[in-house]
């Protein structure tokens, strides 16, 4: 999945705590959907490999970190080798004493039909004293700080 994410699925079902047999491909067959499924916890990986892409700019080097999560299956589970359309966007920019947030809502869409199949909402959180310039460019747009 990436520079973000190197490992595989098949990786991750080695340690993963929690192993369901419909999460493989040989017991994924005998699920109610004749497939295995994505584990909930792979789903952040899918919604977050290419954020990047997204050309959402940071500022940095500063401390980052993933606040809350919040992950939203509409129709069903999510499928193995299955194509997925992602749409992003900042859907709310927040901030306390200390922490600089924008809650990121990632889409996950069917390729064939474009239908809704899960959201994940996700609040990346920038330590606003790792940034060193933070002061510096809070002042020059007129923030008191």
């Amino acid at each position: 999945m990436g520079d973000l994410y190197p490992f595989s699925l098949n990786d991750k079902l080695e340690r993963i705590t929690e192993l369901s047999p419909w999460y493989t491909a040989e017991a994924g067959a005998t699920s109610p959907w004749g497939r295995a499924i994505i584990p909930l916890e792979m789903l952040s990986v899918l919604t977050q490999y290419s954020s990047r892409e997204a050309g959402f700019k940071m500022k940095g080097p500063a401390v980052g970190l993933y606040a809350d999560q919040e992950i939203k299956l509409i129709k069903g589970p999510l499928f193995v080798n299955q194509p997925y359309r992602l749409e992003r966007e900042i859907v709310c920019l927040s901030e306390s004493r200390r922490v600089e947030s924008n809650w990121i809502m990632t889409r996950v869409y069917d390729v064939d039909s474009n239908e809704l199949l899960a959201e994940c909402l996700l609040n990346s959180a920038t330590l606003k004293a790792s940034y060193a310039k933070y002061e510096e460019e809070a002042a020059a747009l007129g923030k008191v700080i």
